[in-house]
């Protein structure tokens, strides 16, 4: 589910990036749970923005660095990571997600996280 997986990289691995970086999460019905505790942190909401149901997925692709895939357990997050590849924006995915395409972190091919620090 890609709510748990947002959640995941929100709460655990988000605040461990020293920079201020943007975070733009799109998708369709994006929980209220996770606007909420966007919301509620200081830190999060001056960096975290939604779109929801946006109508080209394209547009975001062009203006992306990068697309992160943090899934916890199979929720066929695989359009995604091939949509993000084949336009050429650097992906960041889960162990779970990589092993779901077969790839290894040597293969150089986005960037394998396995656990909160290695993400």
């Amino acid at each position: 589910y890609n709510g748990d997986a947002i959640w995941y990289f929100l709460k655990e691995i988000y605040p461990l990036i020293d920079e201020d970086i943007p975070l733009t999460i799109a998708g369709r019905s994006i929980p209220s749970y996770l606007r909420n505790m966007v919301r509620k942190d200081s830190i999060l909401s001056d960096y975290v923005s939604f779109i929801e149901s946006p109508d080209n997925i394209d547009k975001l692709y062009e203006e992306s660095c990068l697309v992160i895939a943090p899934h916890l357990y199979s929720t066929s997050p695989y359009n995604k990571v091939i949509e993000a590849l084949s336009v050429g924006v650097p992906t960041i995915m889960s162990s779970l997600t990589a092993n779901g395409f077969g790839f290894q972190p040597e293969d150089e091919i986005g960037c394998i996280g396995g656990d909160i620090e290695s993400f």
